[in-house]
């Protein structure tokens, strides 16, 4: 699955509406929501400025996604990742990002992502 996911072309952000406020993930396969984490990911240059490998990324990203229970009805993997967009929107839509470090991003899109993980209701 991991492979998978790495072959795979990216969307760029615009065309996922991720810098959009009045974002909607209805019409976006489990897939593409992972994709659309990547590019928030690479967007925000985590690659480069953390020297993270694409492949480790792309497996925590499926790791994460796995491990929000499916039948919970809000706290799952939508959920963080909607949580995780509004994050994005805001970090590249303002000036808030300048005023944090890269590590102190990171570190809020991952806690948007993970904040729910395993969470029962």
């Amino acid at each position: 699955e991991t492979e998978e996911l790495q072959a795979m072309t990216i969307p760029s952000a615009h065309s996922l509406k991720l810098l959009d406020f009045s974002f909607s993930d209805f019409d976006l396969s489990e897939v593409e929501t992972a994709l659309a984490a990547i590019r928030m990911f690479t967007d925000l240059n985590f690659l480069q400025n953390f020297q993270m490998k694409y492949e480790v990324l792309c497996r925590w990203i499926l790791s994460v996604k796995k491990n929000y229970r499916r039948h919970v009805a809000y706290h799952n993997w939508r959920h963080a990742f909607n949580t995780a967009q509004c994050m994005f929107a805001v970090l590249k839509s303002g000036r808030i990002q300048n005023k944090l470090t890269d590590l102190e991003t990171l570190a809020l899109i991952i806690a948007t992502l993970s904040h729910d993980l395993d969470h029962r209701g």
